[in-house]
């Protein structure tokens, strides 16, 4: 591995907010700010469809576990599921009250969560289109929603600096943790199913014992080995008074840091920019873990 691109993909005319690969790799998507959507070859570099349906900024992509459905969560209020295949629309999901900010499919490919900052959740059948469940325990806008690798347990986090453990079949919220002092930008299960970790702007990485319900202390002898294993959509970040977003890496004892200037019209027009620009900077120093 040498860090350097592979390749440059042009095309969109705004910010690129989210990228998701499918699961073969062989494709990967984008959407951006300029409301379309873009699928390209990941070999070649080239654009292969262009999805055009929203009228709005298109926040949040994610490829179904068999890759054959894309969805697309968008600041009109509304999903897409699209098939990738021949890039027809099969469904247009409404039941939000504003931005769509996150979604995720379940294990199976069944099941679609979506959060937005009318503070709720909502579960939808991905083969119907029917709107399963609109989950309210939130007070503030849900920035990260995800699957537990069973599919049972869906685990939300939100800027109300809560995360919220829902049961997948019923609705039913099964636990809330508290622990963080600021929002909550991601939120991720361990692939053994048993740990939960969260990312947020307090600056902390905050990981949380499934079967008992509390956090676990980095004097746990295997405290940084469960971290290891998930992954995090954002490293973590706060803004300071000269406009500059400081990132923080805090996967070892050691802290490492850098600061970058980010022009104030961007934060301004884009509230989830800082976000994606946490995602960029996790890829690239990653490997120093």
């Amino acid at each position: 591995m040498t860090g350097q691109p592979k390749a440059k993909l042009d095309g969109h005319n705004g910010f690129v907010l989210s990228v998701c690969f499918s699961p073969d790799c062989t494709t990967l998507a984008t959407c951006s700010s300029d409301n379309s959507i873009r699928l390209w070859d990941v070999i070649s570099g080239l654009q292969k469809a262009k999805f055009n349906h929203h009228n709005n900024w298109v926040l949040s992509l994610c490829i179904s576990p068999d890759g054959t459905t894309l969805a697309s969560g968008s600041g009109n209020k509304s999903i897409c599921l699209w098939d990738v295949k021949t890039g027809l629309q099969k469904f247009s999901l409404q039941g939000h009250d504003s931005f769509v900010l996150t979604i995720c499919f379940s294990p199976e490919g069944t099941t679609l969560a979506s959060g937005n900052d009318d503070n709720s959740v909502n579960l939808w059948n991905c083969k119907t289109g029917e709107h399963k469940f609109k989950l309210k325990h939130h007070s503030n806008w849900v920035l990260s929603v995800c699957f537990s690798p069973d599919g049972t347990s869906l685990a939300s986090s939100s800027q109300d600096k809560s995360i919220c453990l829902w049961d997948v079949k019923t609705g039913q919220l099964n636990a809330q943790f508290d622990g963080h002092s600021e929002e909550i930008n991601s939120v991720r299960f361990s692939p053994d199913g048993t740990t939960l970790v969260s990312g947020s702007r307090d600056n902390s990485v905050l990981l949380w014992n499934l079967h008992t319900g509390k956090e676990i202390k980095p004097s746990y002898k295997n405290y940084y080995h469960i971290l290891r294993q998930v992954q995090l959509k954002n490293t973590l970040f706060f803004t300071d008074p000269h406009l500059s977003i400081h990132f923080y890496l805090l996967f070892r004892p050691k802290q490492y840091s850098l600061q970058i200037p980010i022009p104030h019209y961007l934060i301004k027009r884009c509230f989830n920019i800082k976000r994606r620009i946490c995602d960029y900077f996790w890829q690239r120093f990653k490997s120093i873990f």
